[in-house]
C-alpha cells in the first residue's frame, strides 16, 4: 500500500492547512480552517 499526500494550501503560510491524502482507493482531506500570513489569496488559490 502506498499513500499520496497533497499540499493544496499552507505549505508557505501559518496556519489553513490544506492536506489530502490517499492510498488508491479512499482518502481524506484535512483543513485546518482559516490561513493566517502575508500569501495574498490571489497567490494561494490558484
Amino acid at each position: 500500500m502506498s499513500l499520496g499526500i497533497t499540499v493544496y494550501d499552507g505549505a508557505n503560510c501559518i496556519g489553513g492547512n490544506k492536506i489530502y491524502l490517499d492510498n488508491g482507493n479512499e482518502g481524506i482531506f484535512l483543513d485546518s480552517a482559516k490561513t493566517s500570513g502575508s500569501t495574498p489569496d490571489s497567490t494561494r488559490n490558484s
